[in-house]
């Protein structure tokens, strides 16, 4: 399978401010006109507008680690990791006066839940986790949460094997997951060690791994698709300390861009 999108030219380019500079997740949301996204040790919703390229910073509920997030209607779930991986349920996300309910997801913290998504085919969410318990292993697990009964399965939807597109020592680690609105392909992006871009089909087929240059997507932390068929990727900030920049590193902004399909 050929990778559908030309990451080299993307369309538009979003770029962030400093306080944004730890983003984790987004969501295309109102029609493909706004970008919900979270960042890391907030968990709080914010959007950035594509018509007019403003962002709004809607309430803030608790401090805590959100690795990703996704919208249903006027309900945010948001993922968060850490010793208790749980997610968080906010309606009505965008009233100064939105609550929030916590769902214990029953995941040891050395899976470390990252990646969020909502299949609206099977009314559940998909959950990618960036680790593994015991020894290291080149497999993730990606597991499923039911809406009707808010109940993690405990046998995961989809393994991915590494062994199957990695060689030697490498491990592909899930930062961020998404369907795609044509083909229901999941696609799945990683960001610690190898960076880069993978793609199974529904049933569970591998498709494809494609790399990512971190000159352009230094830490490539979410993945979501708008509803037609554009692929959107965000990537944290890249600050380097004062050795790392006489090394040659150089300071990249955190942004969000957008990739149109070939042909």
């Amino acid at each position: 399978m050929n990778f559908p999108y030309d990451l080299t030219r993307p369309s538009k380019v979003i770029t962030l401010q400093k306080k944004y500079d730890e983003i984790s997740g987004i969501c295309p949301v109102d029609d493909d006109t706004n970008i919900a996204f979270v960042q890391d040790e907030a968990i709080q919703v914010h959007h950035s507008s594509l018509l007019d390229d403003s962002f709004i910073d809607f309430k803030f509920h608790a401090e805590g680690d959100s690795e990703d997030l996704t919208i249903i209607g006027e309900s945010a779930y948001i993922l968060h990791a850490g010793d208790k991986p749980s997610l968080y349920r906010i309606d009505q996300y965008k009233s100064p006066d939105a609550v929030y309910w916590r769902y214990d997801l029953d995941l040891d913290e050395s899976f470390d839940p990252e990646g969020l998504c909502f299949d609206s085919h099977s009314n559940q969410l998909l959950i990618a986790c960036k680790g593994a318990p015991g020894k290291e292993s080149g497999r993730r697990n990606v597991y499923s949460f039911s809406l009707e009964s808010e109940l993690l399965h405990p046998e995961p939807k989809l393994i991915i094997d590494s062994n199957l597109f990695l060689y030697g020592a490498s491990i592909f680690n899930p930062s961020s997951i998404a369907i795609h609105p044509h083909t229901r392909d999941i696609y799945l992006v990683g960001t610690k060690g190898v960076k880069m871009i993978i793609c199974y089909a529904n049933n569970g087929i591998f498709k494809g791994a494609w790399g990512l240059n971190p000159r352009i997507l230094p830490q490539p932390e979410g993945i979501a698709f708008l509803d037609s068929g554009m692929l959107v990727l965000c990537t944290e900030a890249q600050r380097p300390n004062k050795k790392e920049k006489k090394e040659g590193l150089m300071s990249i902004d955190a942004s969000i861009s957008f990739y149109d399909m070939i042909g």
